[in-house]
């Protein structure tokens, strides 16, 4: 189970990477990283491709909050929570 959840970890890390990088080269309204080079247009790959862009960015944006809910559900408890549940005396 611990092998799974450390997959997941790194597979999220990668997901966020790769969400950054195509939000960057998407075209807003400052023009984003793709006008920083010298693309002009609609976006760095054209209308179809900032369209595509668009979809790609959408799915794995999904992807990211589904992995974000199952490393959640798979994470090992803290042993601080574990402890704070178990004490049920107030501090004097």
């Amino acid at each position: 189970m611990a092998a799974v959840y450390l997959i997941l970890k790194v597979i999220f890390v990668i997901l966020a990477g790769v969400m950054i990088l195509a939000i960057m080269l998407r075209k807003g309204e400052g023009g984003g990283v793709a006008a920083a080079f010298g693309f002009g247009g609609e976006s760095a790959f054209g209308v179809k491709g900032a369209q595509t862009l668009d979809k790609v960015i959408a799915v794995i944006a999904i992807a990211f909050v589904l992995l974000t809910v199952a490393i959640n559900k798979m994470r090992p408890e803290s042993r601080v929570l574990q402890g704070a549940a178990t004490t049920t005396e107030s501090p004097k």
